[in-house]
Parts: structure tokens; sequence; C-alpha cells
């Protein structure tokens, strides 16, 4: 059994569960923190349940994760997931298993030097600890510690219980959370990542407990998340636990019934059970600590009237002593099995007789009367007729038990406000109605159904994740459900005989089973068809009724027939099963044999040649007489006969006088057509409680013979009908056989055929079975399909399932089917080709011979008959049962995606996801009313669109990362939205525009909700003040909003939104809904776009390290067409790759503008186009995806930097700016940043200590206005030069994968005009060279002063050189200020007047240990004296550079000055 894969969505539902419940405490965030560095604690356990998929008892039993999972590092808060990964391979697997729906997600990690130190990568992890911890104090930690330190342990018992039992009755627990005390933080201490913490320099100064409020959230995650079953949990259960119980109990089957016949009554209860309590006893060896062992339902096999002690153990008694009396073997036995690592539990009834008695067709009659064998004997001195009687009440009992069992759980899965009592009403209304309706109840010695529902023993009961019994069970409590249904002290029907008066035992039943939410309302059938089911049976796919001999005279009746058969077939399964149990032929025995057979040869031989004999006599006369003309008397033909007799009798009688008229033994049933052992097949049946058989088929010309698997019990069919040799069978057996058949038993081979058919068994559609039946080369369509079982050969007998026990007495259907998708190509091939021709022709020759013969319907043949669009026989509920049978035979090659589960595959699926659907749907529901009222807001009918005085204003909403290709999105879709020209450029057609733009953010810092609410506050200014009949503008009708920034998609159309409805969008409801309807009608949002360009992906792209937002800007169903760019082919592929991962069936356009012109029907898409895509089912639920929480700075998250919080600085300037000089001074910032020289993260917290962060610029944005270029030197004017004489407006884009570039501002000019700029417009001198630029960086890097020093290095122009000279004459005056002389550049330098300003102002400075000052000298401990302070040296580096900083201030402003740089506007640093 293969493992179950951990699916991306069920991954990053556990960690919104975990998001959710630090919203729920009002945590900052939950630190796990596993392996080593955590003590191999409760982090490990948490974890494992995250990243690796444990489930259920598995969780606690982590004791080691995958390889590099222990050196991670995770930390959750509410609106982000934060991973330290420590390895490339590790980073790569988490980001297939998280990327796809978990959008606040940031894995870090360390670069390729870093990995490659050991020092270093321990550095690299503690700083990436520090970065997670920036801006947090509430922090929750699962250790355990709180619930040790309780008074007792009865105590922390008890609160557990607690804490179940109310997440059993739905949600978490309430409540505060345990705050660790002074004990349990000292201990947590120990931790070796929280004690390196507490070194000088790394995070905030202190120990890690000083710094931070710790909780322990060990029992809400038990209680919440692990104690709950969700979907991952459920697909573990059926996927693995289910399948080993099955598989363990097949070998407890096997153990019965692999034995062969007449070695079966020696098995003692141990033996029989052993398979089960094997493998729960080696689930329970490893103790987990703090977990207790309980054991609830173990797994026992007990036989006869033991079974109704619900407490019984197995015995070593054999199974022959274990019978109701002395002498009296048992008639069934009990078994139930048990998962040691779930709550898994299964327990059936298991029949020791079949209820009929098998003629061995394949018998020697003569050999068997030289033994002096009895067929009617054995049955009567066996007394199998009173065992037979009462094994088909217990059956037909049981069957109803189980149909009450199944109604049960269906009616607490489905009905509303269903409790263990309910269901315990309709079992036993079900079981009541079900007895008598199968003859099981009130009858002679048997109880009426009232008196049997009144002794029915029910036990619901629910298991946590640690197999313990929570409470009784609660529906809708996500925990799983075990219904135990018993009957005990079933007494014998019979009133005489020997088992009159005689207590059987008991009858059990159970599953176990999940109770799944109600289904969301389809609006179609098609979707009403797909939807999940209520209730999911994980134990269904144990056999419910199996029927092995075991003692009595039907053992040794099935091993006579076993060895015939293997006689007869030379071998194969039939010999295996007979095994060495057939006794070994005495020397006599087969001399005896060898001569009869060669006399039925001779006899055989010598009739041939005396019926050639007279047919040539016959020939002969009739020719003479026709030379004579003559006519043969009336009696000529006796006379022929007469002579034929004397010409052939010679021959008869010396051959053999009196030879049989008979068939062989072996040709009992024609020819033996199968070869090789005979093929695997499934047999279908109408029987509820036994829908299927399998086992071996063997195939003759005039009939057919199978091998049960389980039980090996053989069954044969004759297709002539009622044969001489079946009516001596009945004959033969006696009073018994028929006392047996009057009380529902059956003995023979099935009463008789009436018609075979070969067709198709079509299923309704709404039972979704799926397809992937094999063998659609035979017949064109054997295999299984979504409405189909395959072809199948269907026989209709004259008795219940042809005959078939056990089938044969729990049903009325006379059918039964040979399903050729259960089969192997080959033998499928061969049914077909083979076999069908043969049976098709022994049909029509018994029909023929019953003809002759005069025959009625009693003595006919079966009829032959191919019709494939014959409906089948069988009721609809058992067509999934059958779809499970056919999937299970291994000869098919239709195996199941869920093997161990009888549901189909699609229902499974459907089942699985609805346990995390339907949280999606609550609780982790990220969806916004307002949001989703924006989104699908309907068009506007055409009709009030053209009435309407005022009518919405259009939107187009495109977001991004800072340095994206927003501002060419823009300008392409204000175009088409315009009705613009395809080659028109940027300002004349922009300008005469009806659609405008907005940039956000208007000012440097975070994009916010005022930003949207200046966007659409200008626009509807400008349709009300912006146009008049002097004015050539046309009236505003569409609105362009482009941000740049690190929030998320959700996040900016709920502000969007709340923006349109002029306040707070945080309401929610239908009702919010349908308000947000109304007051978004005046707007009309066309389509949303995301620009993704691959050099601004990764804030860290050594590291790999994605920017933030840029997964929350990617999210599915919210985007309508993604937009990526890059000037690198490798990065643009990556992050196209990206979006496809992220956003798969999003239409994905390139950045450049002619691909922008062309893609105008995917840019905007038409109206009904765009809301069905957005209305579609599976866009629905991908915005459930949403983020929970909005990624803060303040919690740690929102655009917090790796080496620093992210600042953002927006300076406007005048002058000329040399853009290579810019980019090469931004390299030394990092843009774009080398991965050999990656700097290493801070390991100081630098939130609290701005000065720990690593001074660097991830990003670079704005528009400058470059001077016009020189004439050339010959006079001749350029072509590049724009007409007005200075230079264009050109977008300068630079980030830490990419070198600063520029490009023609898509935009038009800046300025206060705007050219179709409303709010945003770079404010750009009008006719001078100047510009506005954003820097986005940490540390230094974006502080005023070191802005303003970057551009002043910058400038450029004809200025340039007076600049320098300039910046020259600058430096002495600016050193002239503190003293005399020019500024020193090392200590060598200071003059003695510079040295005694400095010793004057520092005299009285703090002193090292052991030194003292008298007010003229220091002197040492030694009493050595000095004029000049111990840390005199220190003083003058201090005081050099101090000097040299003015300098460089001074010498900035000189440049700005001359290169006429000057800094008009700074704006920040703002913290984003």
């Amino acid at each position: 059994m293969a493992p179950v894969d951990f699916e991306p969505a069920q991954a990053a539902s556990r960690f919104r569960r975990l998001q959710q419940l630090a919203r729920h405490y009002g945590l900052d965030g939950i630190l796990l923190v596993p392996g080593v560095d955590g003590k191999y604690g409760r982090s490990t356990h948490a974890v494992g349940y995250l990243l690796e998929g444990r489930s259920n008892r598995d969780t606690l039993d982590v004791n080691k994760l995958a390889d590099q999972l222990e050196d991670a590092v995770v930390l959750v808060t509410p609106g982000e997931v934060q991973i330290y990964v420590p390895s490339p391979d590790l980073h790569q697997r988490l980001r297939e298993l998280l990327l796809p729906h978990l959008a606040p997600l940031r894995l870090l990690g360390p670069t390729a030097a870093e990995a490659a130190d050991p020092d270093a990568l321990e550095d690299n992890k503690l700083g990436c600890f520090v970065h997670m911890l920036r801006g947090l104090k509430r922090l929750g930690i699962p250790c355990g510690l709180a619930a040790a330190a309780s008074s007792s342990p009865a105590t922390a018992a008890a609160a557990a219980t607690a804490a179940g039992a109310a997440a059993a009755n739905g949600g978490a627990p309430r409540g505060a959370l345990p705050r660790l005390g002074a004990g349990e933080l000292v201990a947590l201490e120990r931790w070796p990542l929280l004690q390196a913490y507490g070194l000088e320099g790394v995070g905030r100064s202190g120990f890690f407990t000083m710094n931070f409020e710790v909780y322990d959230v060990q029992p809400a995650l038990d209680a919440a998340l692990y104690g709950e079953l969700d979907g991952r949990a459920a697909a573990v259960l059926g996927g693995e636990g289910a399948a080993a119980l099955r598989q363990h109990w097949g070998e407890m089957l096997l153990a019965l019934g692999g034995k062969a016949a007449g070695q079966r009554g020696g098995l003692s209860e141990k033996q029989v059970a052993e398979p089960l309590v094997g493998y729960f006893a080696y689930g329970l060896l490893r103790e987990v600590p703090g977990v207790e062992q309980t054991v609830v339902l173990p797994p026992r096999v007990v036989f006869g009237p033991r079974s109704s002690d619900d407490s019984a153990a197995p015995q070593a008694e054999p199974l022959s002593a274990c019978g109701p009396a002395p002498g009296l073997p048992p008639l069934h036995a009990v078994v139930e099995g048990a998962d040691p690592r779930s709550g898994l539990r299964a327990a059936r009834t298991c029949f020791l007789c079949r209820g009929a008695a098998e003629r061995d067709v394949f018998a020697d009659l003569d050999a068997e009367a030289e033994e002096g064998y009895s067929f009617a004997q054995v049955l009567a001195a066996g007394g199998w007729g009173a065992a037979a009687a009462e094994v088909v009440g217990l059956m037909r009992l049981y069957a109803a038990l189980v149909e009450a069992a199944r109604a049960a759980m269906a009616h607490f899965a489905t009905a509303d406000n269903a409790t263990g009592l309910s269901a315990k009403a309709v079992a036993q209304e079900v079981l009541a109605r079900r007895a008598e309706q199968l003859g099981a109840a009130g009858g002679s010695g048997s109880a009426s159904g009232s008196s049997l529902s009144g002794r029915l023993r029910f036990s619901l009961l629910q298991w946590d994740h640690a197999n313990r019994v929570t409470a009784p069970a609660v529906r809708g409590s996500r925990q799983l459900k075990v219904l135990r249904l018993s009957l005990p002290d079933v007494a014998a029907r019979s009133t005489s005989g020997p088992y009159a008066g005689q207590r059987l035992g008991g009858l059990v039943y159970g599953d176990t089973f999940i109770d799944l939410p109600a289904p969301a309302t389809t609006a179609t059938a098609a979707a009403a068809a797909a939807a999940a089911p209520q209730l999911l049976v994980l134990t269904e796919g144990i056999p419910t009724l199996v029927a092995v001999t075991a003692g009595g005279p039907e053992e040794q009746l099935a091993g006579r027939a076993l060895r015939s058969l293997g006689a007869v077939v030379g071998g194969g399964a039939a010999a295996r099963a007979a095994g060495g149990a057939a006794p070994q032929p005495q020397q006599s025995q087969s001399q005896s044999q060898l001569a009869r057979d060669q006399s039925r040869r001779a006899g055989a031989v010598a009739a041939a040649d005396s019926q050639a004999l007279a047919a040539r006599v016959r020939a002969r006369n009739k020719e003479a007489a026709a030379a004579d003309g003559a006519t043969p008397p009336p009696d000529s033909d006796e006379d022929d006969e007469d002579v034929e007799e004397d010409a052939g009798g010679a021959a008869a009688h010396s051959a053999a006088a009196g030879a049989p008229s008979r068939p062989p033994p072996e040709e009992a049933l024609g020819r033996l057509l199968t070869l090789g052992g005979g093929d695997d097949a499934v047999l279908l049946t109408g029987a509820p409680a036994c829908p299927a058989l399998a086992g071996t088929l063997y195939c003759f010309t005039a009939g057919l013979v199978f091998v049960e698997a389980t039980s090996r019990a053989v069954w044969t069919l004759d297709l002539r009908g009622s044969s001489s040799s079946s009516r001596a069978v009945a004959a033969a057996a006696g009073g018994a056989v028929a006392a047996a058949a009057a009380d529902g038993s059956s003995s023979g081979s099935g009463g008789g055929l009436q018609a075979i058919t070969m067709q198709q068994l079509p299923v309704a559609a709404a039972l979704a079975l799926g397809g992937g039946g094999g063998g659609g080369e035979v017949g064109g369509g054997s295999g299984l399909s979504g409405t189909s079982l395959g072809e199948a050969v269907v026989f209709r007998g004259s008795g219940p399932a042809c005959g078939l026990a056990p089938a044969a007495h729990l049903t009325v259907n006379t059918h039964l089917a040979l399903a050729l998708a259960a089969m192997s190509p080959a033998a499928r091939r061969f049914i077909i080709t083979t076999v069908l021709p043969a049976w098709q022709q022994t049909c029509r020759e018994a029909a023929a011979a019953a003809a002759e013969g005069g025959g009625g319907p009693d003595g006919g043949a079966a009829s032959y008959l191919k019709d494939m669009d014959a409906p089948n026989p069988f009721p609809a509920a058992l067509h999934v049962e059958h779809a499970f049978a056919i999937r299970s035979s291994a000869a098919g090659g239709a195996a199941k995606s869920w093997p161990a589960l009888v549901a189909a595959d699609a229902q499974v699926e459907a089942a699985l996801g609805a346990l995390d659907d339907s949280e999606l749907r609550g609780h982790l529901n990220g969806t916004h009313p307002h949001v989703e009222a924006l989104l699908l807001q309907p068009p506007p009918p055409a009709a009030a669109a053209a009435t309407a005085a005022e009518p919405p204003i259009g939107l187009a909403l495109v977001v991004g990362l800072p340095g994206a290709d927003q501002a060419p999105v823009a300008a392409a879709l204000a175009a088409m939205l315009s009705g613009a020209a395809e080659g028109s450029a940027g300002g004349g057609a922009a300008a005469a525009a009806s659609a405008r733009v907005a940039l956000l953010p208007a000012s440097a810092g975070p994009l916010t909700a005022a930003d949207f609410a200046t966007a659409l506050s200008a626009a509807m200014q400008h349709r009300r003040t912006g146009h008049s009949h002097l004015s050539a503008q046309p009236p505003l009708q569409h609105l362009v909003i482009a941000t740049a920034s690190h929030v998320g998609l959700p996040e900016q159309l709920a502000m969007l939104a709340a923006a349109m409805l002029g306040g707070s969008s945080s309401s929610t409801g239908a009702a919010a809904t349908a308000s947000a309807a109304a007051g978004l009608a005046a707007w009309k949002l066309h389509s949303v776009v995301v620009c993704v360009a691959g050099e601004t992906l990764e804030e860290e792209p050594a590291r790999s390290a994605l920017a933030a937002g840029a997964l929350s800007q990617l999210a599915p169903g919210y985007v309508d067409v993604a937009v990526v760019g890059g000037v690198d082919a490798a990065r643009a592929a990556a992050a196209a790759a990206l979006v496809a991962a992220r956003l798969p069936g999003v239409p994905t356009v390139r950045s450049g503008r002619p691909q922008l012109l062309l893609g105008r029907e995917v840019l905007l898409p038409p109206p009904a186009e765009r809301l069905a895509r957005r209305g579609a089912p599976g866009a629905a639920a991908a915005r459930r995806w949403a983020p929970l929480a909005a990624a803060t700075g303040a919690a740690g998250g929102g655009a917090g930097g790796l080496l620093g919080p992210l600042r953002a600085v927006r300076v406007a300037f005048e002058g000329p700016l040399d853009v290579a000089k810019l980019k090469q001074e931004l390299r030394g910032l990092g843009i774009p940043q080398d991965a050999a020289a990656a700097p290493a993260l801070p390991l100081a917290d630098a939130a609290v200590d701005s000065a720990a962060a690593v001074p660097g610029l991830v990003a670079v944005t704005g528009c400058v206005r470059l001077p016009p270029p020189p004439a050339p030197a010959n006079g001749t004017t350029t072509t590049t030069a724009p007409a007005s004489g200075t230079g264009g407006v050109w977008e300068l884009l630079g980030s830490r994968g990419a070198v600063l570039r520029s490009r023609e501002w898509a935009l038009g000019g800046g300025g206060s005009a705007g050219h179709g700029v409303v709010v945003g417009s770079p404010q750009l001198p009008q006719s001078e060279a100047g510009g506005e630029l954003t820097f986005i960086g940490t540390g230094s890097a974006v502080e005023e002063a070191a802005l303003r020093r970057l551009l002043g290095r910058c400038a450029g122009g004809a200025t340039a050189p007076a600049a320098a000279a300039a910046a020259a004459a600058a430096a002495p005056a600016a050193s002239a200020a503190a003293a005399p002389g020019e500024v020193p550049s090392c200590a060598a330098d200071v003059t003695a007047e510079q040295r005694a300003s400095i010793r004057a102002a520092r005299a009285w400075e703090p002193l090292p240990p052991g030194y003292c000052y008298n007010g003229s000298q220091y002197f040492d401990a030694f009493g050595d004296a000095s004029l000049e302070h111990p840390d005199m040296d220190r003083f003058v580096e201090e005081w050099i550079a101090e000097q040299q900083a003015k300098a460089a201030e001074a010498t900035a402003a000189a440049c700005e000055r001359a290169a006429a740089i000057a800094v008009v506007r700074v704006e920040g640093p703002v913290r984003l």
C-alpha cells in the first residue's frame, strides 16, 4: 500500500488553521523550533503535521523528521508564514508544496557560500530567526510545559479531556492560553536556538523570554488541529489505515479458508485471530511520551455461543469444540479488527457453513460405489440439513443487522439534528422490518421483529487523534465515528433436531465512518451529482458476509469436489486449493479405475462402429430397392435394424457388454476450455450483504465451475438446464436435502438455468464511478466507464442467484453476472472468442434435443442472447459495490485510486475535499463580501446604460511590485478604453481620451485606502469640472488605477471597495453583500491586471527569497490577466512559470507595447465572458484562499526586508542627472545584487536598533527629464532630440535582480498638466532637466543625507567640471569651522592645534578602570602621569571621521549647486 500524497491544498489548509488559531488567541505568531534546536519537543510534532502531512496518531509519534526539516524554523503569524529552509532541495520541495495556495509565504535561507560554510550557515539561521521575530511580542510555542506544570497528572488529564470534549462539540476551545511561569521559562531558555537569541549583539537586548510573552499552545493544537479530521487525515485513514486493516483482515480469512478441507476443524480462535491481533500489538510497541495507550474494541475472533459476550477474548480450543453443544460444530464466528495507529474499527460475522451441499459433478459413480461412499449418507450422518437451516436463518438475520447499521450511519450523517439516540431508533426500526421481510423473525423458534430490536446492542463512539474515545458521537464534530451493532444470544430456529433449544451465539456488525459537512447548494444537476456525499464509510471494503466451510459434511464434500476438479483440469487453483488433503489412492483402486476407463473407451468405440455399420446397411438396402424399382415395405426399417444389430452385435458384445451410456466423469460438463489453471473472475449477485464473490473460473463447453477465493467452495453451473445429473443429486440427497430446501437452504447445482445474455451493465450517471477499466480492446467496451460496469455474461436461473451460496439465501434476484472487466485482457478475449460461441452451440443443441424429446419448460435448455442495450438486472443500490468488486480484482487492470474504500474514487475525492472546503467556506474563508460584489457586478443593460444621465465610471486595476511594468500596461489600457488608435503616441492621444490614469501611492509610503479614495475622488471631480463647452476634452468615462506596492491584491481590492463605498468595508454577511452591490453601482470594474517582472520578484536573489507581497498579488480568482515582462530571458521564464503555477488558466501577455496592443481581447474581455470567468465555481473557490489577515510590517511581515525594515524615500530634484553615473553608484548599493558578495543578515533586531540594518537599496523607480543630447560636430540635427528643445521624459527602473535601466515614459510628460494622469503624476520641471525618484531600501542607504550625496555624485551636463572645482574649494572652508588647515585623512595629519582642541573638549570623558584625573594630569595604577586622556587615540579617530563627514556634506552641497542638481522635495523615509 503506497503512501498517500500530501497535496498542496491540504498543506495550505493546515497552515490556515494555525493562522486562525493565532488570530483567535490574539497571538502575534506561533513559533515552531523542531529538532535539536527545540530539544526534540512538541514543535517537531507540529512541523511534521504541517510539512510532512503527519496525521492522526502519527502526529504524536514523530521522533525524527525528514532530512533538513529538523533544521528548519517555522513562524506562523495571522497574516504571513515564514520558514527558514537550510537547503536548496528542501526549498524547492516546499515551494512546490506551499506556493499553489499559500500566498503569504516567505522562504528564507542561506546563500550558496553560506551553505558551504558551517559557521556562516549557523549565523544565517540565527539571522533569519531574528528577522522572523522582528516586531513581535506575544508568541505561542507548543512546548507542553504548561501541562507538565499542573498540580497533578490527574489534573492535566482532566484538562485534556475537557479540551477534547469541547472540540468535539464544535470549534476551538475558548478561554485564555496558559502563559508560562518562571520555572517553565527557564526550561524554555535551555533550547539552543532560544539561548543563542540571548547572546550579546543578537536580537534584542536580554534573554528571549525577557523580550516575548510566551504561551503554551500545545493544548490548543491537540484540541483544534490534531484532534479534528481534515482532508489529509481522512486521506491517510482511507488510503493507508483502511488498506492495512483490510490486508490483515484478508490474512485472517486466509488463515481460516486457506487450510485444506478437513483441517479447518482443528483451528483455534487464537490461530485465526493471529493476523489481526499481531498487527494491532505491533502498532502499540512504541510508547509515546504523554500519550495514554488506550485499547477500545480490540481485535478478536470468537466462535459459536461465546460470540454473545462482547468482552470474550480468543482461546486456544479447536473450532470443533466451540459449538453450541458437544458434537455440534459452531455455525459462525464474530471477527473484530482494529488499526493500532487510528480509531479504525470493523466488526463482521463470519459463517462456518454455506447452507449448500455441492454434489461433485466430476465424481466417478462407479468408484464411489466401490468405495462405499454415498452423498446422501454423508449429509444425513453429519446432520447437515439442520445445520444448513440454522445457518441460513443466521445469515438472513445478519443481513438485516447489516442493513440496520448502514441505515443508522446514513441517518446520523445526513439528518439534521441527528443524535445517537435517533440513529439507534432508525437501526431498531430497520432491523425489525428487514428481519421479517427476510423470514428471519417470527418463525418457529425465532424471535419477532420487535423482540429483536429490543435486544439490539447499539454503540456509537468517536475517536480523537490519540485513539481516545472522547465522548459519545456528536454529529459534525470532525472526528472518527465507530458504529457497532450486536444481537446477543440468538436461539436456534428449529424446535426439533440437534440444534433445538440451543443458543447459537451473537451476531455483530461494525464500521468506521466519517460524517461530512453538508454540501453547498448547487445550481445545476451535474454539480449536484458531483457533490460530496455526507457519509464516507472507511471500513466498508472489508467483506460484509463470508461463509467458509469448517467442520461438518460441507467441508468433506468441498474437499472431494476440489480433488475431482483438480484431476480434471490437471492442477491449477483447484489442485492447489485441495492441497495435500487428498488421500493417495491404493494400487488396487488405480488398477480398477484404469480397467473401467479402458472398458468405457472400448464400448464407446464399438458403439460408434456399430452405428456406422448400420448406416451403411440401410444405405445399401435403399440403393438396391431403388435399382429394382420396388418400394421398401413399412417394416423394412425394422429389418434393417435387425441386420444392423446382427452386423454390429459381435463388435459391441466383444468390446463391453452393457457399456454405460453416460459420458466419462471428466466430460460431465463437456470439453474443458480453460487452460492454464483457471482465470480470476468476479461473480456479481443481487444480495446486498453479499454483492460479489471473487474466485477462479473454469469454463467447459456445457457449463462452468467457480472456485470461491476465500472458502475454496466449488460451484457448478450446467448450461443444459435441469440435467439428469442434477436430478440425480437431488434424489440421492434424500430427505435431508429436501428438508433443507424447504427451509431455504440449497443443495445441488442451482436448480436450472433459463437464459444467458451477453450485455453491458449500465449504471446511473449520478454514481460517478469513473473510468479506467482495462480491456477496452475486446468487444469495444468491456472495461469500466463512468456509466457502465463494462460487458458481462448474465445468467438468469430458476432460483435466486442461480443457486450460488451464500447469495442465494439472501435475495430473490435470480440473476448472476460474470463481469468481464474484472478479468485479465487475455481471459476476456478467451471468453468472447472461444467460450461464448461454445456455450451458444451447447444451448442450441440442448434446445434441439429437448424439442425432439418433447421436453417442456422444466426440461428445456437455456437460451442464449446478445443484447448490449439490455437493462442492468441488479438494483442501483448495488452498482457501487459491484464496481468496487470489479476494481478490486488484480487481473482486471482497473485499480482504484482508493483501493480500500467502496465509494467511487470521484466520491472519495469529493468527500475528502469537503472536509477542507467546509472550513474554507466558514471560518477559514478569506473572501470579502464587498470585494465579491465588486468582482461579480453584472454589466448594466444596454438600454439602461444608454438612457442613464451619468453612466458608471469604468475601472481597470493594474497592480505590481515597485519596478514592474505598470506604466506601459496602464497606458495601453487607457488607450483601449478611450478608443484611441493603436499607433498613437502617449501624450496627444491620452490628452484627448476619455480614460485617465491614477498612479498609486501618490506619495512615499505604503499603499493605503486613502490613496484609492483620493483617486476616485479625483475621477469624480474631473467628470464634474474637468470638461465644459469651452474645453475639447471629453468627459471622463474610465479610470485606470496602477499601484506599485508590496500589498496583496485581495487587500488592494478591499481598499478599493471601501473607497467606493465611502468608508470601511469591514462588515460581512449577506446584508453587507447586498448593500455593497447597491453602493458600487457608480463604478464598473473592467479588468484586474497583475504585472510581474522577473527582476523584481526576488528581494534577495542570492537567497532565492521572494519579495514581500509577490505571491499575494498572484491571487487566483481575482486576476483577469497577467502581464509578464523582464529584460533577462531566464528571469522572465521563471516569472512566467510562477504565474502559471499560481494562476492556472489565467491568460498571460508579454509586456512589450506591440503585444499589449494586440492583446486587447485578453486585457479587456467582453463583460459577459469576464463575469462568467469570475463567477465560475473554480474561481470562487480559489478566492477563498485569500489571506486571512493583512501582512503588516508591525507584525514582522509586510514589506519587512531581510537586511532591515524596508523604507521608502521620494526625492524630487532639478538639474541634469547622469544616468550612467547613477547606474554605477547603485551597483555599490545592491542594484543589482552580486550573488557572490551578498551581505550577511544582521544578527541584531534592526527594528529596535536601526544601526544594525545593512545599508542597501531594493528598488529605484521614477521619472526624469533629461537634457537634449549635444549637437553633432558637423552641425547636422539629430533625429532623437525632442522638438521642444529638451530631452524627453524617461522612466528609470532598478532592482536587486537587474541593473538600472531607462525607457521612455509611457504616460507622456510630467508636471501639473499630468497628460492624462489625474493622481500620482511625477512632478517634473516643465522645460528644464530634473526628476522624481523613489528609493526603497534599508539602513542608512535611504537616509536623506545619503541620497542627497548620491544625487550630487551623479550630476551631469556641461557644468560638471565646475562642480568638481567648487567641491575642491569647498573642502578647506568646511574644515575651517573646527580648526585652521585641511581635513586630515589620518591621525598623523592632525596638527598640534587640532590635537589640543580635541584634548580640551574631551578632558572629562570617563576613564578606564585604574585611572584617575586631578584636573591637569592623568595617572595610571602604577602612578605614571600623562597630559592626555588614555582614550585620546579613539577621540582623534572619531574627530577625523566627523570632520570628513562634514566635508563630504559640504562637497555634495557644492556639487549640487555647481552641477545644477537641486533637491526640491524629500518625502520620507517612511517604513513600508
